[in-house]
Order: structure tokens, then C-alpha cells, then sequence
């Protein structure tokens, strides 16, 4: 069960060297429709999600995409290739199909064909209260709703329009088959616009900034930009050629594009961009790589239409998705136990085989393991990472404690020993510091050890004898020197347990090891093995014990049990502080407790996750093997349930 809870907290794996940038990994919800091409959605007044397919209209129930038998005014149901819409009040909307133009009533489930059923509309836009523009196969299509006439404008050639997009109130960029042109409506006038280069083949999409007077234009080789004030046109070199056939602008002034090769996500601040391609190894990969339609919700959720289904990504979900495949570039395993953020803006990833790095700035990752030459470490297994008061990372490890050298970005290692040789460090499970002198380390079979930090540094290369060492010994000795989990509290002594029931607290000035009675009246512990220890910002030491979470108060050292129906039969494996909460994790849910209330929150969340946050409320989570990160958001909306006492 350890194994899996570590193995839940990240399962980060690194590869020696590789440059590379985190890219966040897009998980999608998909909705498979067979042969059913979707080729738009729009959203009504009260939310719901209708999808014009190769099929007919569907609407999303929330549960997935359910056809939707609509009846003519004569009571028949039919089924329309529906191609795009257009509202034209709250219970209407027009209907652009492969049998004209339809008008949908959604109070009464009942539309009405406009047009001759031989008009078949790829694009619709709407030119003034009164005009609304067609792209049809056969040219370019006036529909006048007020008189109700259909008039082919004969000023472009007669060709597929599609598509057509409003530039301003007056001008329109309309596209066919033979070209670009600039349509005003206000003087009834056409220009032919003389584009060049890669963006003179066929244009396939348009997507207009208003804030920046440029629009986007998809062709079959890629993208290019057309400045709206000069008339000028710049090909994006930096994206790769592919054919286009839709583009979203999204509220974070980000590009989707919707290809024949998947989905590319374009930061044209940044000139750089993600690309998004089904995968038969990942149930929520894109459903198909040939997308025809993206659109962005009220809850700026991306809905993607493709060749055989919905692909919805969730941008309003409480975490983000990274992918280790990015990060890593190797499948090899590594089963997590530590994480940590440096003052550098660094991360640190400490399991079973190896430690990872990474460094944001330079794109770099580097995976640290024995024997690997100037990327060696003392031991695979990784107990604890640390940065001391001069800035410096120490890593302790089953083969000692181990120094990063940051200009050379390699690792010296460390050996201590007590001044009879009889106990040493070799298997450090914790290590912290006093700020100012001396570091400590809690090492499994050895006690604890007091260095000097000064001193240490100046013995390259040799056995360092401790300057103290608290074992089992004596009256003044700790319950065993079998200890592996340690804490510090904010008068600087170290608690230490060894996994068991018994906890000790050592006061380094007074050089004391003093035992938590806990047989005394307030200070009687529950029955169970101590498995992890915090103490929180105000000064509190929390311990997980089997099925309780016990809170040893911060000046008193009185012992408040705390229990609930949740920990039963399941232990705590994570504690992590955040100021007013306390979050935590077990093998059935993710949760965090307000700590004034001891209320206790469920975390809505239907994947099995640990958590680990990296600094002030900012949190990182795992779930899954060799595939996912979990970055919960600072300000997200945690959809949360109370637990009630027992």
C-alpha cells in the first residue's frame, strides 16, 4: 500500500541531460460518435450545448451528446447535415444545412426551412438587423429576413463561400476557392485581396482579433496574418505547415487550431506552440486528429468537433495536467517520496531510483542516479531533500548525505560516523538545520547526528565525525535508534519517532532528549504507529497514526485526538501545512481540514490523488503510473464536501 500511495505522488522518471520545457499535458473528455463528423456547436441562453453534425443536431445532457429529433411544421422528424448557426433570439436560431437554411424553435422542438432545400450553406454570418450572409456551395447568398428573399451576389466569382467573418461594422472578409476579398456593405463594393507566398493556396479558416486589428488566416499550408489597418500579410514560420480548418482566438488570447493533424495550440506572444495528436495508449487523448471546429464555452471550457466525435477540454477544472513524457523523455520508473521547490525556482524530485531535477529557466532536466559519471549520487533511494540557511541542497540518501554543487551541477557526497565508528549516517531518512551552524540528520540504525556545516565542507573526502550524537543509550537517550522520521519546531528541537508509538524531542542547547510522556493525563497518544510528522506554521506538531490524525499543541504539548469515519481501515500518508488548512491524503481520498474548526473537507475530485505542495498554498499531485502531474490551482474553485465527526 506504501508503494502505491508513493507511486500516486508523482512517478516522475528523468532521462540524463534532457532539454526540454514542461509542457501541461491536455486531458480531454471524449464523446465517440462512430462515423458521425461534428462540424459545430453553439450555446443557448440557459447553457445547453447543442452540436450540428454530418448526422443531424445532438444536444449535450450532461452526460453525453443526445440526438435531437426535431419536426417540421407538418409534424415529420427529420435528420439534416448541419454545418453552422447563428442566433437570432433567445428561443431561435438559424440553421446552415446541406438542405438550406433552417430555423429552429427551441421552445417548440420545430423548424422551418427557409431556402429551397438545394442550397447547401457551409458558413453563415449576419450583415446588418435585416441581411444575413450565406457561404454555399453555389457563391455567396443574400437572405434579407425581413422580406424573406435569397439574392446571389454576382460581384465575386460563383464559387464555395466559406468562410465569411466580420472585420468591422461595415467590412466583411469573405473567401472562395479562387481567393480572399474585403466586402463593405456599407458601399456595396468588393476588393480582391492579393495574398502571397504559402498563404496563396486555399483558404480553409479566419479568426479576426478585434484588440490588435488583425486576422488570422488558416490555409491548407499553415498559417499567415493579415493586418487589418496596412493590408499587410506575414506568413508564421513557426509553426509547422498544416492544413487549418478552424481557428479560436480563446479569452486568454491563445490560438487553437483545428487541423488534419491534430490540434495546435499557438501562443503567438511567445512564437511558441503545443501539438495535440490522438493516442491509442491514453483513453483521454484527442477522440481523432482531423478536427473541424473548436468553440469556447461561457465557462471557456474548448470543445473540439472531429471526423468521429467531441473532445472537450476542461478549463475550468480545478487542476492542470503536465506531462511526464515531456518532462522525462525515458519510461524508466521512479517511485516518488519527496518533492521540493529551491530558492531558484528549481524542482526536485527524490524516490526509489534516482533524483530528478529540473531547471524552468534553462529547460533543463537532469536525472541523478549512482554510477551515472558527473550526474552521480550516493544511493538511488532518496530519503529527503533540504536547503539550508546559505542556500545550499542537501539530499540524504541510503549511501549518505550529498551536497549540490549549483555552478557545476553535480553532487558531493558526504560519510559521517560517531566518534566510535559503531554508528553512522549511511541511511539519513531526514535532515534539517539550525540556521546558522549545524545541520542534523535522522538516520535509521544510527540515531541522530549533529554536523557542522563549516567544518563538514573543509573535510573533502574524508569520514566526518559527528560533533554530537543522540542514540539509544542511557537516560538520556532516545526510545531507538531505529528512527526515520523527524521534524523541527520553532524552538528549534528536533522530534523524532521511529515509526512506533514513542515520539522524543531532542533540545539541542540544553543537549537533552526528553520523551513525550505519553501516559500522562493530556498527553496520552492513541494506539497505532506514528507514520508522518508536521509541524505547521504556528508551531503545532500533527502526527498520522494508523486511523487518527493527533495535533500536539504547540506551547503546552497537550494532545488533541482527532478522528472521523473517513481515516477508518485507511492511513494518512501526506500531511502538508497551508496556513489555515491542513491537507492531507489517503488511499481513498484527497482532502484538507480547517484547522480552528477540525472540520474536515472531501476534495470532489474522482481520481485517486496525493498531494505535495511546493510552497505557500500552491499544490502538486500525482495520480497514475509513468503518466501524469496534477497541479491543483491557487484560486480554483474546490468542489468539496463535509465530513461529519464521529
Amino acid at each position: 500500500m506504501i508503494k502505491h500511495v508513493l507511486t500516486l505522488l508523482l512517478l516522475l522518471q528523468f532521462c540524463i541531460s534532457i532539454y526540454a520545457q514542461i509542457e501541461r499535458k491536455r486531458e480531454f473528455t471524449n464523446f465517440n460518435r462512430g462515423e458521425e463528423l461534428v462540424r459545430c456547436f453553439f450555446q443557448d441562453d440557459k447553457g445547453v450545448i447543442w452540436v450540428g453534425t454530418s448526422y443531424g443536431l445532438g444536444m449535450f445532457d450532461g452526460q453525453g451528446v443526445r440526438r435531437h429529433k426535431i419536426s417540421d411544421t407538418d409534424g415529420d422528424s427529420k435528420e439534416i447535415s448541419v454545418y453552422c448557426s447563428l442566433k437570432q433570439d433567445s428561443t431561435h436560431y438559424y440553421l446552415g444545412t446541406a438542405k438550406g437554411l433552417v430555423l429552429l424553435d427551441l421552445e417548440t422542438d420545430q423548424y422551418k426551412l427557409l431556402s429551397s432545400s438545394d442550397i447547401a450553406i457551409r458558413t453563415i454570418q449576419r450583415m446588418n438587423d435585416s441581411i444575413i450572409l450565406l457561404g454555399t456551395l453555389n457563391g455567396l447568398i443574400k437572405y434579407n429576413t425581413k422580406k424573406v428573399t435569397f439574392q446571389l451576389v454576382d460581384k465575386i466569382p460563383y464559387s464555395p463561400v466559406d468562410p465569411i467573418v466580420r472585420l468591422d461594422s461595415s467590412c466583411f472578409l469573405i473567401t472562395n476557392y479562387h481567393g480572399l476579398y474585403l466586402y463593405d456593405a456599407v458601399t456595396e463594393t468588393y476588393e480582391s485581396l492579393p495574398i502571397t507566398s504559402k498563404s496563396s493556396s486555399l483558404i480553409l479558416s479566419i479568426g479576426v482579433d478585434t484588440i490588435n486589428q488583425w486576422a488570422w488566416i488558416g490555409t491548407e499550408n499553415g498559417l499567415c496574418k493579415y493586418n487589418i489597418t496596412s493590408g499587410e500579410f506575414t506568413n508564421i514560420t513557426s509553426l509547422p505547415n498544416a492544413p487549418i480548418k478552424n481557428i479560436h482566438i480563446s479569452t486568454n488570447d491563445v490560438l487553437w487550431l483545428g487541423t488534419d493533424n491534430g490540434l495546435y495550440i499557438y501562443d503567438w506572444k511567445q512564437e511558441r506552440y503545443e501539438h495535440i495528436v490522438h493516442s491509442s495508449k491514453n483513453v483521454n487523448s484527442l477522440v481523432n486528429n482531423i478536427i473541424w471546429t473548436v468553440f469556447e464555452d461561457k465557462e471557456h471550457n474548448i470543445w473540439l468537433g472531429t471526423e468521429s466525435g467531441i473532445s472537450v477540454y476542461h478549463n475550468s477544472h480545478i487542476v492542470d495536467v503536465y506531462s511526464w513524457d515531456n518532462l522525462v523523455g525515458s519510461d524508466e520508473g521512479n517511485d516518488i517520496h519527496c518533492i521540493h521547490r529551491d530558492s531558484r525556482n528549481n524542482y526536485w524530485w527524490g524516490g526509489s531510483n534516482g533524483l530528478g531535477y529540473y531547471n524552468p529557466v534553462k529547460g533543463k532536466s537532469i536525472w541523478f542516479k549512482m554510477n551515472q559519471g558527473r550526474h552521480s549520487i550516493s544511493h538511488n533511494r532518496i530519503r529527503d531533500i533540504y536547503e539550508d540557511w546559505d542556500k545550499d541542497l542537501w539530499v540524504a540518501t541510503d549511501g549518505g548525505i550529498n551536497r549540490f554543487d549549483y555552478a557545476t551541477e553535480t553532487f558531493e557526497s558526504y560519510q559521517i560516523v560517531d566518534s566510535t565508528h559503531t554508528r553512522n549516517a549511511n541511511w539519513t531518512y531526514y535532515i534539517s538545520g539550525d540556521n546558522h551552524d549545524n545541520l542534523y540528520l535522522v538516520a535509521y540504525c544510527g540515531g541522530v547526528f549533529v554536523v557542522n556545516k563549516k567544518n563538514l565542507l573543509s573535510q573533502k573526502g574524508k569520514v566526518y565525525i559527528a560533533d554530537e550524537n543522540y542514540y539509544h543509550s542511557g537516560s538520556n537517550g532516545l526510545h531507538s535508534d531505529f528512527v526515520q522520521i523527524g521534524s523541527m519546531d520553532k524552538n528549534g528541537c528536533l522530534w523524532v519517532s521511529s515509526g512506533g508509538q514513542y515520539l522524543d524531542f531532542i533540545d539541542f542547547r540544553k543537549k537533552e532528549v526528553r520523551p513525550f510522556a505519553l501516559l500522562e493525563e493530556g498527553r496520552r497518544l492513541p494506539v497505532g504507529e506514528i507514520k508522518k510528522m508536521l509541524h505547521d506554521k504556528s508551531g503545532n506538531l500533527w502526527l498520522s497514526m494508523g486511523t487518527y490524525l493527533c495535533k500536539i499543541t504547540a506551547d503546552e504539548h497537550k494532545a488533541e485526538i482527532i478522528s472521523n469515519s473517513i481515516f477508518h481501515n485507511n492511513h494518512i500518508q501526506l500531511l502538508e501545512d497551508a496556513g489555515e488548512q491542513l491537507w492531507m491524503v489517503h488511499r481513498m481520498a484527497f482532502m484538507y481540514m480547517i484547522k480552528l474548526l477540525e472540520s474536515l473537507f472531501i476534495v470532489g475530485l474522482e481520481i485517486l490523488i496525493s498531494l505535495y505542495i511546493t510552497t505557500h498554498i500552491q499544490k502538486k499531485y500525482g495520480q497514475g503510473e509513468l503518466t501524469n502531474v496534477w497541479h491543483l490551482k491557487e484560486k480554483s474553485y474546490w468542489r468539496a464536501r463535509k465530513m461529519k465527526e464521529v
